[in-house]
């Protein structure tokens, strides 16, 4: 039991009943609060219940001792071509931001991205803090701040929701940090690493899939449409078997838009089988349809066995569904 449950234990069955062990708590406040303890007179088991959560609350807020330096720094920041405005335009810049004029703010930084040029890094800080609490905005001053501007922004907690306007690109935190933040924020995280490094991002994610709860496995997993690859296929085959179907139905779509992969060639297989065309010497040639039969390498496939609207068939419903997961290219080949 952590220091923590100790203390809400106590205040639930009430400190006549259960005592405070203040051996519990982190070294850290240990002292002090048995300081405080000492002093009340006579003695207070509620007073004392009351000061140990009082200090371990500012501990677990900011009181924690310095970690030792990681050894895993951050990627350095991407390299930005584009040269930095005038220093006309970055004084124009920060009169606005000064001002607090949104409009003109939002048409000036669209101005420097359309330029092709960036703001000057230091300026970038007030932009993104400008950006964090006025959300209107966000897409176009972190098109003005540039590759670097980008990169920063995914390395300050209050920065990070940005990546999720435009096409922010920027590492997974070094310190795994991520994967304890909400999930709207893992979900822009893992998908602004998509954009950094596709690669990394699958590997990092895939290393404690199984850990995963169901909502952060498909909506992280819905990231993966962002730079998809071929390299992606292993981990969306694993996807594809998982216990959840709102995962098995992600997973089934991602493979549909990788023409080469496994499923979309097993699709093809099925409807060159189903749909033949036949060549004549005068005319256009006909084409034969026949009625597929459901096996158990279908459902594997994700093609549903039953249809969930009324007043289509069986065989039209499976046929359906091979269809629209077949390559287009399949298509040309046969004819």
């Amino acid at each position: 039991m952590t220091s923590w449950d100790d203390l809400v234990a106590a205040a639930t069955v009430g400190t006549a009943r259960r005592q405070v062990d203040l051996a519990t708590l982190p070294a850290g406040i240990a002292r002090p609060v048995r300081q405080l303890v000492d002093a009340h007179q006579p003695a207070d088991p509620a007073g004392t219940l009351l000061d140990a959560a009082a200090f371990l609350t500012a501990y677990r807020r900011a009181g924690q001792p310095l970690a030792a330096p990681s050894t895993n720094r951050p990627q350095p920041s991407p390299h930005d071509l584009r040269p930095t405005a005038s220093s006309l335009v970055t004084a124009a810049l920060v009169g606005v931001l000064g001002g607090g004029d949104s409009v003109l703010l939002q048409e000036l930084a669209t101005a420097i991205t359309a330029a092709g040029q960036r703001v000057p890094e230091a300026q970038i800080p007030s932009l993104l803090d400008r950006a964090a609490g006025h959300g209107d905005l966000a897409k176009a001053l972190l098109g003005a701040v540039g590759e670097r501007g980008r990169w920063l922004a995914g390395q300050r907690p209050q920065w990070r929701k940005l990546r999720a306007y435009g096409d922010t690109a920027a590492p997974l935190p070094a310190d795994g940090g991520w994967r304890l933040a909400d999930p709207l924020s893992r979900r822009d995280d893992f998908a602004a690493a998509r954009r950094y490094d596709p690669d990394a991002a699958r590997e990092a994610l895939m290393a404690d899939w199984d850990d995963e709860s169901l909502p952060d496995r498909r909506d992280l997993l819905a990231a993966f449409a962002d730079q998809l690859t071929p390299a992606d296929e292993p981990a969306l085959n694993l996807a594809a078997t998982d216990r959840r179907r709102e995962v098995r139905e992600i997973a089934w779509e991602l493979l549909r838009r990788l023409p080469d992969s496994g499923r979309s060639q097993r699709m093809a297989e099925r409807a060159r089988t189903l749909v033949i065309f036949e060549k004549r010497l005068l005319g256009r040639p006909k084409m034969l349809v026949l009625t597929p039969s459901y096996d158990a390498g279908m459902r594997a496939d994700g093609i549903a066995e039953k249809p969930g609207r009324q007043g289509e068939g069986l065989s039209a419903f499976w046929l359906r569904q091979i269809i629209t997961a077949t390559p287009l290219k399949t298509w040309t080949a046969l004819t």
